[in-house]
């Protein structure tokens, strides 16, 4: 059991986890060099049916679910699911 109070733990992981000079401004560091310019263009269209379905087909029964938290086993099995998206 815990006999610390708890303000006093809260205050020191306050300050022991805070930067006081969090607002100052950073200087160029001659240490990282700068990054080059992108030889490519970024392709910013949505995925053709074609390519999701690559997508899909290379993926495992298991791998965890994307963003909407369906897992690909409901694509992989549904292919009529795929078309409407």
């Amino acid at each position: 059991m815990m006999e610390t109070p708890v303000e006093e733990v809260e205050s020191y992981l306050r300050e022991a986890h805070s930067d006081p000079n969090r607002e100052d401004a950073l200087d160029n560091c001659d240490r990282i060099d700068p990054a080059e310019a992108p030889q490519k263009k970024m392709i910013i269209t949505e995925p053709t049916l074609g390519e999701v379905s690559d997508i899909i087909k290379k993926a495992r029964f298991g791998s965890a679910p994307g963003p909407n938290a369906i897992p690909y086993k409901v694509y992989k099995m549904c292919q009529r699911l795929l078309n409407r998206l």
